[in-house]
This record gives structure tokens, C-alpha cells and sequence, in this order.
């Protein structure tokens, strides 16, 4: 988050599926998930918990892994979601094998 906030900051988020070749597949290499996370007053940094599952099978990597979309939505009335990338966040899953 940019800048920090001097009052707590909600927002909700869940996996995005996209069902592309050569993309994290939610089922096959990650599992469904979504929740909240709030940042506290001065925290520009967050989590959100995504399962990997682990496989065998050989993948090509994209962008030094595979990848998948987390997609932000409903912010807390003090926050405005900067729509760059459609509101949504990349996570890199590096090696589920």
C-alpha cells in the first residue's frame, strides 16, 4: 500500500482462475481462496495466505514460475484501489514439485 495510512485500511481479495495454458490453475496448483486483510495505521505491507499444491508434472516457466492473479476489490471507505492492473496483484508460485 502507497502511501501509508494513519487509520486502518480494509480490503477484500480472492484467487483468480483464468484457466490459460502455462498459468497457475486454481484446483491443479493452488487452492481457491479469498478473505480480507486490514493494515494497520503505518503498514505497507501485507499477506494473504494462497495453499500450493504440489505437482510432477513439467511446466515451462513464465515469468521465473508459475503465476496467478489476486484480485482486490471492496477497499475500506478511507482507501481508493488504484486500478494499474485492474486491481489486481500477481503472486509467483517458484517451484511446486
Amino acid at each position: 500500500m502507497s502511501p501509508a495510512s494513519s487509520e486502518a485500511i480494509t480490503i477484500d481479495w480472492a484467487t483468480v482462475d483464468i484457466g490459460s495454458p502455462m498459468v497457475a490453475e486454481a484446483g491443479a496448483d493452488f487452492v481457491s481462496a479469498s478473505g480480507s486483510v486490514t493494515f494497520a495505521p503505518g503498514e505497507t505491507i501485507q499477506y494473504v495466505p494462497i495453499e500450493v499444491l504440489g505437482d510432477t508434472d513439467v511446466e515451462a516457466p513464465l515469468l521465473w514460475g508459475e503465476w496467478g492473479l489476486v484480485q482486490f476489490s471492496n477497499p475500506s471507505a478511507n482507501a481508493v484501489l488504484n486500478q494499474g492492473f485492474f486491481g489486481a496483484g500477481l503472486f509467483i508460485i517458484f517451484d511446486d514439485d
